[in-house]
């Protein structure tokens, strides 16, 4: 293999496909990037048995081949390489040879046969998403995953393709997130996708593109741009999020809430409750939303806000890491927040999205 290629182009495959490189030590070769050459192209591969990444960069290929370099090292060289043009060579065996300006560098590389094979998905649902779409309800909806690896199932976000409608969820048991988009695609179904994996393709995708999603029983199969990423669906069966919400004439209580000032005031409470419990006391009445979080080795806050209040006075214990997380992702001006009890699930809606629902549970005290 003897490709030539820019200095950003290769900076921006190894920076992505750096993301699926495996830090265990279980097969060396996972700790790589495949590197091959071919039809003026030069691709990259990564994968850590749960996501394979591949990403295509223009080069001028003056030999095709195959080698598999280092990941960690390869892409801390590469951040330091200057602008312009980089010459990359197969030496040896599996050695590769890195040229730019009058230096070179020399990786010991391994062998590519050992690499595991880039996955062809084939399934029952497949289409596209906008870019821009698929951004706002991954940030809207992946946050209130869990990461307990204990439970695998809610460390996933819940894609349920129907017809017309992609409902997309995500839950810990304490907080969920659910957002609803149009679908033109092919198939219907459900699939549980690993959190890490929807924040990813989200963060490589860009405002003018698509996302090209193929969906098989065992794999998901994502592209958008240069870059696609394999990833494993996660086994088992997730709960009926149309059961756990509310129904309307369970709520008691319906509050208009300013969004960007309700986040400066739980802000500024949280640097106190997460001293303490983590937990912020809301009080809900007479068109005024009072709050309140202690720490014993920090001191107090109080405070209040004014709200359009309608329902019963009640007073409710929230963890204030679940009520930030919701405020910083939901849009619009105003919330509406209503609640079924002081001990129930209540939920927060937006004056500006009527398909983005986040339904929250109490702490109990005591």
């Amino acid at each position: 293999m003897k490709v030539s290629c820019q200095m950003e182009d290769l900076l921006y495959g190894v920076q992505t496909v750096s993301r699926a490189v495996s830090g265990k030590n279980t097969l060396p070769v996972l700790s790589g990037i495949l590197l091959w050459a071919e039809d003026d192209r030069l691709f990259l591969q990564s994968t850590n048995l749960e996501l394979a990444i591949e990403c295509c960069i223009p080069a001028e290929v003056e030999a095709s081949g195959k080698v598999v370099v280092p990941g960690k090292n390869f892409l801390d060289l590469v951040r330091f390489l200057p602008q312009g043009t980089i010459v990359l060579a197969q030496t040896g065996e599996f050695d590769l040879t890195v040229s730019y300006e009058n230096s070179e560098t020399v990786f010991r590389g391994m062998d590519p046969v050992d690499f595991p094979a880039f996955p062809e998905v084939q399934g029952d649902i497949e289409g596209s998403i906008p870019a821009p779409l698929f951004k706002k309800i991954v940030r809207q909806v992946a946050f209130a995953a869990s990461t307990n690896e204990a439970r695998p199932v809610f460390t996933g976000v819940l894609l349920d393709f129907i017809e017309g409608q992609l409902v997309m969820v995500a839950t810990d048991t304490h907080r969920l997130a659910k957002q609803v988009i149009p679908w033109q695609g092919k198939g219907v179904g459900k699939v549980i996708v690993p959190a890490k994996t929807m924040q990813e393709i989200a963060r490589f995708a860009a405002e003018d593109q698509q996302i090209d999603l193929i969906i098989s029983k065992n794999q998901i199969y994502f592209r958008t741009g240069q870059v696609a990423f394999i990833s494993r669906v996660i086994n088992g069966q997730y709960p009926d999020y149309n059961q756990v919400i509310p129904k309307k004439e369970a709520f008691i209580t319906k509050s208009v809430i300013q969004s960007s000032r309700f986040l400066q005031e739980m802000e500024r409470a949280s640097v106190v409750a997460r001293e303490g419990a983590g937990v912020i006391k809301l009080h809900f009445g007479q068109d005024l939303l009072g709050f309140h979080a202690s720490a014993p080795d920090l001191g107090t806050i109080d405070g209040h806000m004014s709200i359009l209040h309608q329902g019963e006075e009640i007073e409710v214990v929230y963890n204030s890491k679940y009520i930030l997380e919701v405020l910083k992702n939901i849009e619009g001006d105003s919330l509406y927040m209503e609640l079924t009890g002081p001990v129930t699930p209540g939920i927060i809606t937006s004056d500006a999205d009527e398909n983005f629902l986040y339904l929250i549970l109490p702490v109990r005290i005591g």
